[in-house]
């Protein structure tokens, strides 16, 4: 995922603070509005009750049409959650929290440009997480400046002590140049990733970054980012996004087809905008309601199966079981989550290369114009 370079602000938050934070922030103005709990960091999250989801229903709904900001941050501090949350914060941190409500409160801006909305498609996440659409339209290397993530390093202790593989390591990224693990928290953080993505990363400050338009977007739109080139395995073999779909690639790929098909050796359409659009237009078309509709209770059920797989098999996730395996532990968590048998033992004497984090970013200096890649997800011998 690349991040071009940018100013020098800063969000003022510890990787600890950034994920307080983060959490109690979506908790109160994403999960009211979507209807069930998005990631949080902490495992021990739990859900607002429902009446603190009908109180911020009915103010984010008046947010949504006069986007009083004061009123709204007013109302949303009053709330039990976050009165809790507030109790032993000195009025410093409870600035830099209302910077970062302020953040998520963007996304219901009339000027965004953008909203969020349910996504059904990604079996990692139990079918039950959050996609942006664009809700204007975009145009190539606009912009999106409402649409912004943030960014706290994690020293090695932070990163043992919080993260829990298959849990929420789901935004971690790994900086080459400062050697050390970065999260990737906020509003950004609901962008999905697309090997033929419209969008890519820009910073706006040490950090924090926005989106940049790779290619026009239409009202509707999925915004999109890409992750890396092995990012859901070896050359992304599990990758679920529509791409894939479309293409027959990655998990949708068909083992059965034998190589050489004398189709891929002939003509095949080229993914033009127009043509994707076309095709875009005509799976709405037709797509069932039904199967919207009946995603969250397999979501679920499929989430706990994935909890259950990593926990019978977090023996395999140690250092030395993936080193002896010459797998990554990102790509580990998603065979193991879907119930597949990792790699044999390789002999001593076998090459193997190892993968750092979920993404990796080689954020040092640039040249500008060219596209350098930050995702070092190894190749194995």
């Amino acid at each position: 995922m690349v991040i071009e370079g940018g100013g020098r602000s800063t969000t003022g938050m510890t990787s600890r603070e950034l994920c307080e934070n983060d959490d109690i922030a979506s908790s109160v103005t994403i999960d009211p509005y979507l209807g069930f709990m998005t990631h949080k960091m902490n495992i021990r999250h739990r859900p607002v009750n429902k009446k603190v989801q009908d109180e911020v229903k009915q103010f984010m709904a008046r947010f949504v049409k006069d986007n009083v900001y004061e009123s709204a941050l007013r109302e949303i501090f009053s709330t039990e959650p976050v009165q809790a949350f507030i109790q032993n914060k000195s009025k410093a941190q409870q600035t830099v929290l209302k910077e970062h409500m302020c953040r998520y409160l963007r996304m219901y801006d009339k000027r965004a440009g953008f909203k969020l909305s349910p996504c059904h498609r990604y079996s990692m996440e139990g079918r039950m997480g959050a996609k942006i659409c664009a809700t204007k339209h975009w145009y190539k290397n606009d912009k999106i400046p409402m649409l912004v993530g943030c960014i706290a390093e994690l020293s090695r202790e932070e990163e043992e002590k919080v993260l829990k593989p298959g849990v929420n390591d789901f935004s971690v990224m790994y900086s080459c140049r400062k050697n050390c693990a970065q999260l990737w928290l906020g509003p950004a953080s609901f962008i999905n990733h697309d090997c033929r993505a419209n969008c890519r990363f820009v910073s706006t400050g040490r950090d924090t970054a926005c989106v940049k338009v790779l290619r026009d977007i239409d009202p509707g739109e999925e915004i999109t980012c890409f992750y890396g080139e092995d990012f859901f395995g070896e050359n992304n073999c599990l990758c679920e996004c529509e791409t894939c779909e479309r293409r027959k690639m990655g998990a949708f790929k068909d083992e059965e087809s034998p190589k050489g098909n004398s189709e891929e050796k002939g003509y095949r359409l080229r993914d033009t905008d127009d043509r994707l659009t076309r095709l875009k237009i005509d799976t709405e078309k037709t797509r069932p309601v039904a199967e919207m509709l009946g995603a969250a209770t397999y979501g679920n059920e499929n989430w706990n199966i994935r909890d259950d797989n990593l926990k019978k098999q977090s023996h395999l996730l140690k250092k030395s079981e993936l080193k002896k395996r010459g797998i990554t532990r990102y790509d580990a968590e998603l065979l193991i989550s879907q119930g597949l048998r990792l790699p044999e033992p390789k002999e001593l004497g076998t090459k193997s290369h190892q993968s750092l984090r979920s993404h990796s970013t080689c954020d040092g200096p640039r040249i500008k114009g060219k596209d350098l890649r930050e995702q070092k997800m190894a190749d194995f011998s």
